[in-house]
């Protein structure tokens, strides 16, 4: 029966006479080569019998067929490279490859224009099943009837003939179908095209699950379901139809297979307008970051699917980033700042510290490294990580700050001291003048560098404020002078919420708001007299610009004006004219106190 076909050999001492049907079973006329649907062997002798077994050949293996051979009992033979092998239509199917051999490969045969769907095999084989069983229960039948016959001979003819029939059908099913559109031989490995379904049968009846795209899966043989090949894998079986299924490049382990998601490129990539890569579109950076919106294959290598076309699957020149890829840079900055104290290794994996980089310093980068999907910075004397909890890129005109610690700083003008370096919550107001020490350089989250200083932070825009490094007495003096003329115009009171500035003043409170602003330099008093012991005496011929001009007797002096240079005086003069500039050969002082050394 074709149900329960298992024997390749057909020994010639078995053998009894063949009817004509039964020769019908057999070639006649020599195919080019055939395959295999059951395990047998290669006979020395046409007579195939057990003295003549020569190697024993599997299931799925193509030959290549020379001529037809007899028996010596004039059963047909196939004469193959090596020996002979049953003619039996029912062992083994015409088949359409010519190549000699037992492995057909995706490199080896052309791509088929004819897509064989998965369903029509279904029912084909549900048919060729049915056609089994109905042979199976008429055989049945009458293998009772033999029992109950007492024409034994009839009966048995009435078997064979039936089963012949059935078996030609099958075999005339198996003989249609097309196997160069299918893989016939083990090939270790094989990768889903499309999404395709695991059955726990041969036939692919009983589904067990799907297996998405690109999945790799371990072939451990191929097995026929009428006529057709299926993989047996661990599990179940596939289809082994090439529209679905792809023998990967023997070095497919190099490769990523599955849709990861994102990518990054390791080196500089191209991609490609076609599955084949070969026209390119464009260069993609190393480090740049793709997103990848699947896998598809040609010729057995895998390619990512990209916005605008495909780039290599290769683990050589991209690498799956890490899951947590967003917290991490991954271009070259040009430059980064440690938001915390980091370490600086010589190696990508960052296991050998070089040494340690404080907060606030700003690191040129070179490039960006992956090991692992993690990408790290590489610097001129080695690596350092790109989380971002650790390093910032700074703003793009980082230029107009300052990117390390000057040591002091003053106020070029009124400005804000915060308790937080994002600049948000307002401490005080600082004047402009106001020195302050400078603790150490801090970065926002944002990229913009912040002086620590005690009490909260302040800005380290270039405009905002400036070194301070103890200037010469000149540089002091144009400052006091240069925020003096700032007050031209002021108006003049002698109010006690008033007359200390930063807006209206008195003689006395002008000068000591200048210098305290100025230079951080505050004067003994806040009237005439209380300031007349401040610096030391000068001669009224020998005055420099800073100098303080009092009139009055010594303790009863009633005005005071800070000395400009070339004869000049400013000065909070009266009601009526308010901070202004006065000639002293009009106005001559009674005598001069030099603040600055």
């Amino acid at each position: 029966m074709y149900g329960q076909e298992q024997l390749v050999t057909v020994h010639a001492e078995n053998a009894t006479e063949t009817s004509s049907n039964q020769q019908n079973d057999y070639y006649k006329v020599a195919p080019k080569a055939v395959v295999l649907t059951e395990d047998g062997y290669i006979y020395s002798s046409p007579n195939l019998d057990v003295a003549s077994e020569k190697a024993k050949i599997s299931k799925g293996t193509i030959l290549e067929v020379l001529s037809i051979a007899y028996s010596n009992t004039d059963l047909p033979c196939l004469k193959v490279d090596g020996g002979y092998i049953s003619a039996a239509k029912s062992l083994s199917v015409e088949s359409s490859e010519s190549e000699k051999g037992n492995t057909i490969t995706a490199e080896s045969s052309s791509e088929s224009s004819n897509v064989v769907d998965n369903s029509s095999e279904k029912n084909s084989a549900a048919g060729i099943d049915s056609d089994k069983r109905e042979s199976e229960n008429l055989l049945k039948h009458e293998s009772d009837k033999k029992l109950g016959s007492s024409n034994a001979d009839t009966n048995e003819q009435v078997k064979v003939e039936t089963s012949k029939t059935m078996q030609s059908r099958a075999v005339a099913a198996r003989s249609a179908v097309d196997l160069s559109k299918y893989y016939t031989t083990n090939s270790g490995q094989i990768v889903a095209l499309t999404d395709i379904k695991l059955y726990s049968e041969v036939g692919l009846k009983n589904v067990i699950k799907t297996i998405s795209a690109g999945s790799l899966l371990k072939t451990q043989g191929v097995e026929y379901a009428s006529g057709y090949p299926r993989f047996k894998v661990p599990g179940g079986y596939i289809t082994a139809n090439r529209s679905f299924v792809i023998q990967p490049t023997s070095n497919i382990a190099n490769y990523y297979t599955t849709n990861t998601g994102q990518i990054v490129a390791i080196t500089d990539i191209k991609v490609y307008s076609e599955v084949g890569l070969k026209t390119v579109v464009r260069t993609v950076t190393a480090g740049n970051l793709l997103k990848t919106q699947g896998v598809e294959y040609a010729g057995g290598y895998p390619r990512f699917k990209v916005s605008d076309g495909y780039i290599t699957a290769n683990k050589s020149y991209v690498v799956q980033p890490t899951s947590n890829i967003a917290n991490y840079y991954t271009t070259n900055t040009g430059q980064i700042a440690a938001l915390s104290d980091i370490h600086v290794y010589s190696d990508v994996a960052l296991t050998k510290l070089v040494k340690t980089v404080s907060a606030g310093t700003l690191l040129k980068v070179q490039g960006v490294e992956y090991i692992g999907g993690y990408p790290r910075y590489k610097l001129s004397n080695g690596y350092i990580t790109t989380n971002k909890s650790f390093v910032v890129q700074p703003v793009s005109s980082i230029s107009n700050y300052y990117t390390t610690n000057p040591g002091q700083i003053s106020a070029l003008k009124t400005t804000h001291l915060y308790s937080d370096i994002d600049l948000k919550n307002i401490v005080k107001k600082v004047s402009a003048g106001t020195v302050y020490k400078v603790q150490k350089i801090q970065y926002s989250t944002s990229g913009y560098p912040r002086f620590k200083v005690a009490g909260g932070f302040i800005s380290a825009n270039k405009s905002i404020v400036a070194t301070y490094k103890g200037s010469s007495t000149t540089e002091k003096a144009n400052k006091v002078i240069a925020l003096a003329k700032t007050k031209l115009g002021d108006p003049y009171t002698q109010s006690a919420s008033g007359r200390l500035g930063p807006n209206s003043f008195d003689c006395s409170g002008f000068v000591y708001y200048i210098y305290k602003t100025a230079l951080g330099i505050v004067l003994p008093g806040t009237t005439t007299t209380t300031e007349e012991p401040a610096g030391k005496e000068v001669s009224l011929n020998a005055l420099k610009p800073g100098d303080l001009l009092f009139y009055g007797t010594r303790g009863n002096t009633y005005h005071v004006g800070i000395y400009e240079g070339n004869g000049i005086m400013i000065h909070a003069a009266t009601p009526e004219e308010g901070v202004r500039e006065t000639a002293i050969k009009y106005y001559e002082p009674s005598f001069a106190r030099r603040i600055l050394n």
